[in-house]
């Protein structure tokens, strides 16, 4: 009995979830000029749903040498504001996608970190940032990890299907012909990221 009892298990827990490898973002996905916009929102628990987007954080491509990439970070309260851009990072696209099969790894991984906290001019905070600035939007872990799939509206018009890492709670895009390895969604405590808009979609 136990051991039917094991197989039955197996089987139900293999209908929820599947061993398969998230897809990773493209290295001719960036381009000059190109941007991305991320929503802010906080979980209302009293009414138990996501209030509007706090802010909104926009990702503009600024640079493109070889295989290093230069974004620059701006935030707003509203999804369409020009307003100046506050960081920026240069990131070294294949380096991060050949750190990929290894989540540890991917924590050592490091960008080039800028501000202009202290004037008008760009300034170098460290060469030795967290990476986490890029990977907490696109996706470079190619290793083998449990994930769901599943429909995502997006617009409004058409279906994406994503998926969803469950340890970590984000969605990344897939089976997209410009957005894979593009988080869709991430979720962190009571607070979330999703995104709002990009260039790349007409």
């Amino acid at each position: 009995m136990g051991r039917y009892l094991i197989i039955i298990l197996s089987l139900i827990m293999g209908h929820f979830s599947q061993a398969k490898s998230l897809e990773t973002v493209e290295q001719d996905l960036f381009k000059k000029g190109d941007f991305f916009v991320w929503a802010f929102s906080e979980y209302d628990k009293s009414i138990s749903q996501w209030k509007e987007p706090y802010l909104y954080e926009k990702y503009t491509v600024t640079d493109v040498e070889g295989d290093v990439v230069t974004v620059e970070m701006s935030s707003d309260s509203q999804p369409n504001s020009s307003s100046a851009s506050h960081h920026k990072f240069k990131a070294n696209i294949k380096e991060c996608l050949s750190l990929g099969a290894s989540k540890n790894s991917m924590k050592k991984w490091k960008v080039s970190f800028y501000t202009k906290s202290f004037g008008p001019q760009w300034e170098l905070v460290s060469k030795k940032h967290k990476g986490l600035v890029f990977t907490e939007k696109f996706n470079c872990l190619s290793d083998n990890v449990e994930v769901e799939s599943g429909a995502v509206s997006w617009d409004g018009d058409w279906n994406i299907s994503s998926e969803k890492l469950k340890k970590v709670k984000s969605w990344y895009f897939t089976d997209h012909p410009v957005l894979k390895g593009v988080t869709y969604r991430k979720v962190f405590g009571a607070y979330k990221l999703e995104l709002e808009m990009t260039s790349l979609v007409y």
